[in-house]
């Protein structure tokens, strides 16, 4: 069952948030290092988040998973033929839940976008998150863009 998030759902979601952003680390140390006081940083913005009504924030019951969404503007040389439903904060506590509680709790957020007139979907991926992107793969989402990051290369001063 997928429902609203409330207050209550905030531990969980944090603590599995952190242990995310602990994994994402792993894969790209600086893009996505975490930063002090993160979980209660995070805490703190999502408990604004949920009740918001500019966002929708879903859980599972029982708890696996939650997915934040809200509609963003395409940039004006842009005409998607309406707003994005955006998802960037969307996790589940096993990867082998992408392609079940995943999928509900994406069909949550979908639903509450195309209810708000939102003309596309975009989730946020690590390109690491290989069930992740099969869940988006299977949902008929294509890759838009890709981001590459790293430390800046040394440059000597000019003279």
């Amino acid at each position: 069952m997928i429902r609203m998030a409330r207050s209550g759902d905030l531990e969980l979601i944090v603590s599995l948030a952190a242990a995310r952003r602990a994994e994402y680390e792993v894969h790209q140390p600086q893009f996505w290092r975490v930063a002090p006081r993160a979980k209660e940083l995070h805490h703190a913005h999502l408990a604004s988040l949920i009740v918001d009504d500019q966002w929708g924030s879903f859980v599972s019951e029982p708890f696996t998973g939650y997915v934040f969404a809200r509609l963003v503007p395409a940039p004006p040389v842009y005409d998607p033929g309406g707003p994005s439903c955006f998802v960037d904060d969307f996790a589940v506590t096993s990867a082998r839940l992408w392609l079940t509680d995943g999928k509900a709790l994406l069909d949550a957020a979908a639903r509450w976008g195309a209810a708000r007139g939102a003309a596309q979907l975009v989730v946020v991926n690590g390109q690491h998150d290989a069930l992740q992107a099969e869940l988006l793969a299977a949902y008929g989402l294509s890759i838009a863009s890709t981001w590459s990051a790293g430390s800046l290369p040394q440059i000597p001063a000019q003279h």
